[in-house]
């Protein structure tokens, strides 16, 4: 049901009427029946102008002939989920639907009315199908039959359908024509199966030889760290045997090299100050020559020949400390060369390197013996596991073709 609200629109001052299905309006003449059909027919096409609305006994226009006024006219149809206000008049264009409002529109049916209330065109003219006038005859029924055809079509949208169903018997004969070519490669794939029959048990054993292979490169991985564990523990083994008695060697007495590096270290700081010694008593070399000025001439001077005096008396002290160096140096007849005690001082020192490399070695000894002794276990087990698995080691071939030659695993 339809509820249909005019005001001031015409005529009609203000109307409530409800609208169920096909609704006609009756009664005596000038009475508001076309008045508010026209109101209907305006509100869904957006009529243009205001000379139909409606203005009161304290409008403007009447009391001051004034070009424009506030009164307005306004239609509201409602129903359920349709809710239509149109309000119109000099200050006033607007459209209120669902809420939503619409200022300013222009003429003609709005855009959010289009899909239910669009005008039909009825050969060269168009008309509201929702609504007729008193003096119209029923909708259609003054047409011809080409007429009525088209306005069907458009009304049911059948040129929509046309299309559609074109482009479905298309869309059909397209997917028939690659059902069929579907259908062939189904049975070509069928017979090409056929051939992949038994490829399960074949990929079983694939994988089955895949993990044998891991496992032998697993054990022949391991085979090789074991010979690299033999030929570190035989290296090791050939420096002990080469080191074997060293601990033998005899020491040799020390306590000469000793004395002797005392000796030398002395002599060492002899030289030293002997040198020091030279290079100063060459610096007062012709100080005993200075003849001494006439003290009574020069005593505002004396504080320079007192300088002097103390120099002499340095160089003789000086000469007799060279002396006793020189004396000492040449009172050592048994200390022994320089060289011969730098000599013996470095086989010192390689005999007591070669101490410490045999300690170590000692050392490390029990470490080695323990590999050794753990790389031949290994070495066994890993001889074992190739007898288990039947295969030779030199060739990867099976044994019972080495029986059969007339050779041995």
């Amino acid at each position: 049901m339809t509820e249909v609200e005019v005001r001031n629109f015409q005529s009609v001052e203000h109307s409530i009427f409800r609208i169920e299905g096909f609704t006609a309006l009756v009664g005596r003449s000038n009475i508001g029946k076309s008045a508010l059909v026209r109101a209907i027919k305006a509100a869904l096409t957006g009529t243009t102008g205001t000379s139909f609305v409606r203005h009161g006994p304290n409008c403007a226009r009447r009391i001051k002939d004034a070009k424009a006024c506030k009164c307005v006219a306004s239609v509201r149809i409602k129903r359920d989920g349709f809710d239509l206000l149109w309000e119109k008049g000099d200050g006033v264009n607007r459209y209120t639907f669902n809420g939503k409002v619409y200022d300013s529109i222009g003429s003609g049916t709005p855009s959010f009315l289009m899909d239910g209330y669009a005008p039909i065109k009825i050969g060269d003219s168009k008309d509201l199908l929702q609504v007729s006038d008193q003096f119209d005859p029923i909708f259609l029924l003054n047409q011809t039959g080409g007429v009525i055809a088209d306005v069907l079509s458009d009304v049911a949208h059948l040129d929509r359908v046309n299309i559609a169903m074109r482009m479905a018997e298309k869309d059909r004969k397209e997917a028939v024509s690659i059902r069929k070519v579907r259908e062939q490669d189904v049975v070509v794939l069928t017979q090409n199966l056929v051939q992949y029959d038994g490829l399960d048990d074949d990929v079983r054993k694939l994988r089955e030889v895949e993990n044998k292979l891991h496992e032998v490169e697993r054990a022949d991985k391991r085979v090789n760290q074991i010979e690299h564990f033999l030929e570190v523990g035989s290296a090791r083994a050939t420096e002990v045997r080469h080191l074997a008695g060293v601990e033998n060697i005899p020491e040799p007495d020390v306590t000469p090299l000793k004395d002797g590096s005392g000796g030398f270290l002395t002599i060492q700081g002899w030289h030293d100050r002997l040198v020091a010694f030279k290079v100063r008593f060459d610096h007062m070399k012709g100080v005993d020559a200075i003849k001494v000025p006439d003290v009574a001439h020069l005593k505002e001077s004396i504080t320079g020949f007192d300088g002097v005096t103390v120099l002499a008396s340095r160089y003789n002290d000086l000469t007799g400390d060279v002396t006793k160096l020189e004396t000492v140096q040449t009172s050592a007849p048994e200390t022994p060369p320089a060289n011969a005690l730098q000599e013996r001082l470095t086989m010192f020192g390689k005999l007591d390197d070669l101490e410490g490399r045999y300690l170590a070695l000692v050392t490390k000894l029990p470490v080695w013996e323990a590999q050794h002794q753990k790389a031949q276990e290994d070495g066994v087990a890993i001889q074992g596991e190739w007898v288990s698995l039947g295969v030779c080691p030199t060739c990867a071939q099976p044994c019972g073709g080495h029986a059969e030659a007339g050779s041995a695993c």
